[in-house]
C-alpha cells in the first residue's frame, strides 16, 4: 500500500468514526464539564460520550483521578494491547476509539475559533497514538472541516498542551471535539478550552464615559437595531453579520452632531440589509401608510418574518426564527373526510363528483378543495384529481370534478378537503357515472346530506384521519348552516392558535427617540429570485469578533441583549422601564474594565425581566469550588448549618454577622442587585449558593459569633470541591420509616417510579421531595385520582411585528389522567424556595386537586419554561419565554405555590443536622395513616 492510499484509507477510518460519532451524541447548548471535575471516577464524565462503534472496538472511557493535568479529574481513553502481528496492515488502520463532546456551533458563525487540551498518552501498541481532533458540520448536514492532529501524533507520557485552530462556516450548525486514540494503549485529557480567536490587529477601544448626545444615538440604534433584525423578511438581512452590524453600526452613530445626521447615518447602515425601510425625522415627511405591491412580484408570494417564542439560530418544531409566505398554509397539514366507492359498475366510463361549498377565512392561506383518488392493482401509482381552483368564495356555489375511470381502476376515493387555517361547509354532494357503454349507473354514497352523525363506522360512510384532529382541525355536522336539508359537514381550524399575519401593504411605525421615526414593511413581496426591493450594493461590514476586551464591542453586547429581552419578553415590561435599563446598561458597559464587571452588567440587564429562570453567564467562568461550609437564611439570619471540618473555627448554629468588614446583609444586598427574580426567596437563596461558590484561592473575611461568645474573625479559602458538601438528604427512593416512601422528585424519573410502582403499593405512604427542579413528570399524578386533571396550558408566543405589537399563541396541554391501579395511599409534598419549574406545575396540580399536603415553604415562582441563548464575546443568558396558565386560566408566571402546612426552620434541629420539614412531613403522614 503506497503513501497516498494509506493516507486516504486513514481519512475514510476516521469520517466512518466521527460519522458514527455523531449519530448518537447529542449536542449541547454550550461546552460543558472541559475540565471533567463533574461525575463519578469510573463512569463517563458528565456531557462527554464514547460511541457505540468504538465499545464495540472494546475501547473504553471513564473519569479518573489519575494525575490530571489540573483540578482533581480527567477522562481517560483506554484499549487493552492486542497481538498485532496477527494483523493485516488494513485491519490495523481501523483500530481507533474515540471520547467526545458534540455542541451547538452556530454562536462562533464566521469566527475562528482555538480548541486547546492538555494530553498526555502511554501506548502499547507499535503503531498507536493519541489525537486531538475536531469536526464541523453546516445545517445541511454536511462536513464542513474535520481535523484529526495526524501530522503531530502524539506519544509522550507527560502532559504538553495541542490545538486545533480553524475558521467556523457561516451556516456551522455543530461542532464535535475530543480525543482519539489510534491502536491501543492509554490516552488522557484534561483542561480543554474553546475560545474565540480574536485578530492581532484588532484594536480594543478603552474604556470611557458615554457623552449624553453619544447615549441617546446609540439607544435609537438599538431600536431599530431589533426591529429590523428580528421582523425585516428580506433576502440581505437574513445574510448580514448582525453581530458586525451592531459594531460598525454604533461606530457611525454615536458621534452624529444633529437629528439630521443621525438619520442619515442610520439610513446609510441599515438599509443595506433593509432596502424598504426608512429612518426620519418626525414632521418632514409623511410617514408611509401602505407599502405598493412591486410591478415584477409574483402572485400569492409574500413574507413575513415569524418568531416562534425568541429568536434563534438554531430552530426545532417549537421554537424557530423564519420567514414564511403568507399566502401558504401554515398549519401541518390539511383537514379532509372521504369515502370509498366500489368502481365495478362504471370501470372504463366516466364520473362525476360534485358539492355546494362555501367558506371563511380569517387569513390568505387557507382554500377548499374537492378531491378523487383512483386507486390499481399493486406497483401501479394511484390518480389524483383536484379542483384546479382554490375555493375561497363565502357564498354558497356548486364546485365538480368530472374524469374517466381506466379499465384496470379497482377503487375510487372521494374527498372533502379544508387547506390551512379557517372554515369550510360541504352540503349536497354528488357521484354520478356512466359505464363504458356510456349508460348511466347508479353510485350509492352514504350520508351524501351529512343528516346523520358523522365517522359511524359501517353505516354513515365519511372517514377523517387521526391525523386531522391532532393538527388542530375539527369536523362537525352543522345544523346552523346548510343548504340542502337540515345540516352540512363543517371543518374547521382552531382559532385560537392560529398564527396572525400582518396584512400585505402595512406599514410598521416605531419611535426611535432622538426626533426619529422608523417604517418599514411588514410583509414584503418577492419576484421569482428573492425579496424585493432589492439592496442597491454589498452588505460590505468588515467582520469583527466582539469581545469584552472592547468597548464598541460591549456597547454591541448590550445592545443584542436588550433586543431579545425588549422583543421577546412575557412579562410585559412596562415601555419606560426597558428604556431606562437600555441606558443605565450601555452607561455601565462603557467603562467595564473586564469581563467580570460586563458580566455583572449583563447581569443587572436580567433583572428587568424579574423571572427567576433568567440568568447570565460567561461561559469560561465555571466556579466548582466553594466555601467549606452550608449555610441558610432563616428570620433575618445567616446561619452555619454544616461544616466539612471539624477542625474549622466555625460551626453549625453560629450565625454570621459580617463579609469582608460589611455587615451581611448589605454584602447579600448587593449580590441580590445581580439577581432576576419574581420572589425574595428565590433571590436570596440565589445569592447565597453565588456567596459560596468561586475558584480555589479566592478567600472572604467571615465575622460570626456563636452563642454567648464574642464575635470571631477568620479567613475562609473556597477550596472544596463544591459537591463535596452537600444538604443531606435520604437516598432518592427509600423507606424512611416503617411503610413510609421517600421520593426524591429532583433525582428519580417516571420510569423508576413506575418500575417500583407494585413495591410502592405497599407502602402506608408517599413522601414527594420537590426541593430543587422536578425531573418526574405529572403523570405519575395519575395513580392517586380517579378521574383526569384539567390541563396546565402552556403558552408559546409567536411574533410577526416588532415591539410585540401583534402576538399570536401556540398552545400546548399538560393533563394528567388515572393511572390503574390506583394508590389508595396518603401522600405529603416538602416544598421551599428551591421548589421551581416542573416542581410548581406538580405541587399546583397536587394542590388544586388535594392530591396531598404541602408542607414547608413557598415556592420560587418561576413555572415557565426556559430559553437559552448565546450572546456574542462568551457569556450566555437564559429567559423564560413559554407562559404557564392555570386550570382557570390564571397567569401562573411570577406566582409562587404556598405550603398547605407552612413549616419556620427550627435553627435547634438544622444544628443537630436534621431536616425540619422532612421531619414534619413525616408527622404529618403519620396523622393521616392513624
Amino acid at each position: 500500500m503506497n503513501d497516498k492510499m494509506l493516507r486516504l484509507l486513514t481519512a475514510c477510518v476516521f469520517l466512518i468514526v466521527i460519522f458514527a460519532i455523531r449519530a448518537e451524541a447529542q449536542p449541547l447548548f454550550q461546552p460543558y464539564n472541559l475540565d471533567f471535575e463533574e461525575g463519578v471516577p469510573g463512569s463517563m464524565p458528565r456531557g462527554w460520550s464514547i460511541p457505540g462503534l468504538v465499545k464495540k472496538k472494546d475501547y473504553s472511557a471513564y473519569q479518573t483521578d489519575t494525575k490530571p493535568a489540573k483540578g482533581r479529574y480527567c477522562l481517560e481513553l483506554y484499549k487493552a494491547p492486542i497481538d498485532e502481528d496477527t494483523l493485516s496492515d488494513e485491519s490495523r488502520e481501523y483500530i481507533y476509539g474515540s471520547a467526545m463532546q458534540s455542541i451547538e456551533s452556530a454562536r462562533y458563525r464566521g469566527k475562528r475559533i482555538r480548541i486547546r487540551a492538555a494530553i498526555r498518552a502511554e501506548l502499547t501498541g507499535m503503531q498507536s497514538s493519541a489525537h486531538l481532533w475536531a469536526h464541523e458540520y453546516n445545517i445541511y448536514n454536511e462536513s464542513e472541516w474535520f481535523y484529526t492532529m495526524e501530522d503531530r501524533p502524539i506519544y509522550s507520557g507527560q502532559w504538553d498542551y495541542y490545538e486545533i485552530e480553524s475558521d467556523i462556516s457561516e451556516l456551522s450548525e455543530k461542532l464535535n471535539f475530543g480525543l482519539m486514540l489510534k491502536g491501543t494503549g492509554t490516552a488522557w485529557i484534561d483542561d480543554i478550552s474553546i475560545e474565540v480567536v480574536v485578530p492581532e490587529d484588532f484594536a480594543f477601544a478603552p474604556p470611557a464615559p458615554l457623552p449624553a448626545e453619544a447615549l441617546e444615538n446609540i439607544k435609537a440604534f438599538a431600536k431599530l437595531y431589533g426591529c429590523v433584525r428580528y421582523f425585516y423578511p428580506g433576502d440581505e438581512a437574513l445574510g448580514a453579520n448582525w453581530n458586525s452590524l451592531a459594531y460598525h453600526g454604533i461606530k457611525a452613530v454615536q458621534n452624529a452632531g444633529n437629528t439630521d445626521d443621525l438619520a442619515s447615518e442610520l439610513n446609510t447602515i441599515f438599509q443595506k440589509v433593509a432596502p424598504a425601510i426608512s429612518i426620519f425625522k418626525k414632521g418632514s415627511k409623511p410617514a408611509k401608510t401602505i407599502y405598493t405591491k412591486p410591478k415584477d412580484a409574483i402572485d400569492r408570494t409574500a413574507f413575513v418574518m415569524v418568531n416562534s417564542g425568541i429568536f434563534t439560530e438554531i430552530g426545532n418544531d417549537y421554537f424557530y426564527s423564519k420567514p414564511k409566505n403568507i399566502y401558504e398554509p401554515q398549519m401541518i397539514r390539511e383537514s379532509a373526510v372521504f369515502q370509498a366507492i366500489s368502481v365495478s359498475n362504471f370501470r372504463g366510463g366516466n364520473i362525476e363528483f360534485s358539492a355546494k361549498v362555501r367558506t371563511f377565512f380569517p387569513a390568505l392561506d387557507g382554500y377548499a378543495q374537492l378531491w378523487m383518488r383512483i386507486d390499481f392493482e399493486k406497483g401501479e401509482d394511484p390518480l389524483n384529481i383536484k379542483l384546479d381552483e382554490e375555493i375561497r368564495s363565502g357564498d354558497w356555489k356548486k364546485y365538480s370534478l368530472k374524469t374517466g375511470v381506466p379499465a384496470n381502476a379497482t377503487l375510487l376515493r372521494i374527498g372533502l378537503v379544508l387547506i390551512g387555517d379557517g372554515k369550510a361547509w360541504f352540503d349536497g354532494v354528488k357521484l354520478s357515472a356512466k359505464n363504458k357503454k356510456n349508460t348511466a349507473v347508479s353510485v350509492s354514497l352514504k350520508n351524501a346530506g351529512f343528516e346523520s352523525d358523522l365517522f359511524d363506522e359501517g353505516q354513515k360512510g365519511w372517514k377523517a384521519p387521526g391525523s386531522v384532529f391532532a393538527a388542530g382541525y375539527d369536523i362537525v355536522a352543522d345544523d346552523e348552516v346548510y343548504i340542502e336539508g337540515n345540516k352540512s359537514l363543517l371543518m374547521y381550524s382552531d382559532e385560537s392558535s392560529r398564527v396572525k399575519f400582518p396584512a400585505p401593504g402595512e406599514i410598521i411605525t416605531a419611535d426611535l427617540g432622538q426626533g426619529l421615526e422608523l417604517t418599514m414593511p411588514a410583509v414584503l413581496f418577492a419576484d421569482h429570485n428573492s425579496t424585493l426591493p432589492k439592496a442597491n450594493s454589498a452588505i460590505g461590514f468588515p467582520a469583527v469578533q466582539l469581545t469584552p476586551k472592547d468597548r464598541l464591542s460591549r456597547l454591541a453586547i448590550v445592545i443584542i441583549a436588550w433586543n431579545l429581552i425588549n422583543q421577546f419578553n412575557v412579562i410585559d415590561i412596562p415601555e419606560t422601564v426597558l428604556d431606562e435599563v437600555l441606558g443605565v446598561s450601555l452607561r455601565k458597559a462603557s467603562t467595564d474594565k473586564n469581563q467580570q464587571e460586563f458580566l455583572n452588567t449583563l447581569k443587572i440587564l436580567s433583572t428587568v425581566l424579574r423571572d427567576g429562570q433568567a440568568r447570565v453567564w460567561y461561559g469560561h467562568d465555571n466556579p466548582q469550588y466553594a466555601l467549606p461550609l452550608l449555610w441558610k437564611w432563616i428570620g433575618g439570619h445567616l446561619i452555619v448549618t454544616r461544616t466539612n471540618d471539624s477542625t474549622l473555627a466555625i460551626s453549625p448554629g453560629d450565625e454570621i454577622l459580617e463579609i469582608n468588614g460589611r455587615p451581611v446583609n448589605d454584602y447579600i444586598d448587593d449580590i441580590e442587585m445581580l439577581i432576576s427574580s419574581s420572589t425574595p426567596g428565590w433571590k436570596r437563596l440565589r445569592a447565597l449558593a453565588e456567596l459560596r461558590a468561586g475558584y480555589p484561592g479566592d478567600e472572604l473575611e467571615i465575622t460570626f459569633a456563636s452563642y454567648g461568645k464574642e464575635n470571631i474573625s477568620i479567613i475562609l479559602q473556597k477550596n472544596m470541591p463544591i459537591n463535596d458538601l452537600v444538604e443531606a438528604r435520604p437516598p432518592a427512593l427509600a423507606e424512611i420509616s416503617p411503610g413510609i416512601a421517600y421520593i426524591d422528585m429532583t433525582r428519580l424519573r417516571d420510569k423508576e417510579f413506575k418500575e417500583y410502582s407494585d413495591d410502592l403499593r405497599k407502602s402506608k405512604g408517599f413522601i414527594f421531595d420537590t426541593r430543587g427542579i422536578s425531573i418526574m413528570s405529572e403523570h405519575f399524578l395519575g395513580f392517586f385520582i380517579d378521574s383526569s386533571l384539567g390541563s396546565i396550558r402552556w403558552d408559546i408566543p409567536i411574533y410577526t411585528k416588532p415591539n410585540r405589537q401583534l402576538v399570536s399563541s401556540n398552545y400546548m396541554y399538560s393533563q394528567a389522567g388515572p393511572l390503574e391501579p390506583k394508590m389508595e395511599i396518603p401522600v405529603v409534598f416538602i416544598a421551599d424556595e428551591r421548589s421551581i419549574g416542573y416542581s410548581e406545575v406538580i405541587l399546583y396540580l397536587a394542590k388544586k386537586y388535594g392530591i396531598g399536603e404541602i408542607v414547608g415553604r413557598p415556592t420560587a415562582g418561576a413555572m415557565g419554561e426556559l430559553f437559552p441563548i448565546s450572546l456574542p464575546g462568551g457569556y450566555f443568558m437564559t429567559m423564560t419565554i413559554v407562559k404557564g396558565s392555570g386550570i382557570d386560566g390564571e397567569n401562573m408566571l411570577g406566582m409562587n405555590i404556598e405550603p398547605t402546612v407552612p413549616v419556620r426552620p427550627d435553627i435547634e434541629q438544622i444544628i443537630s443536622g436534621s431536616d425540619p420539614l422532612l421531619e414534619k412531613a413525616l408527622q404529618v403522614l403519620q396523622s393521616k395513616i392513624e
